[in-house]
């Protein structure tokens, strides 16, 4: 049930768009992708960005090229997109999420 107290747990009020990560979101999210190694070229753009930009795509159903000029270029965001596709991090995530959530549940993992 909504309350005042989940209301503003789950705004996305101060977010630039609406498919944009909360910052309790991230937290669960960040250790669970991939790592910057410590040698080679830095990343360009934060994967924080990357990811709601994906996030964006999916929840909005554009074309990837439709992404709005705020993001990254959106060839840089698809081949983040594959990357993780292929290297199987979203099936990954998937279970991690729904493992923390049946926990949070009271439930066994």
């Amino acid at each position: 049930m909504w309350t005042p107290t989940t209301r503003r747990q789950h705004s996305r009020a101060g977010l630039r768009y609406a498919s944009d990560l909360t910052d309790a979101e991230w937290r669960l999210l960040e250790p669970l992708l991939p790592r910057r190694h410590r040698q080679g070229r830095r990343w360009a753009w934060p994967q924080r960005e990357i990811i709601n930009a994906i996030f964006y795509v999916l929840r909005a159903g554009c074309a990837w090229r439709l992404l709005p000029d705020s993001f990254p270029p959106w060839r840089t965001i698809y081949r983040w997109f594959a990357r993780l596709r292929d290297g199987g991090v979203f099936e990954s995530l998937n279970h991690h999420l729904v493992m923390h959530d049946r926990e949070r549940a009271g439930r066994e993992a």
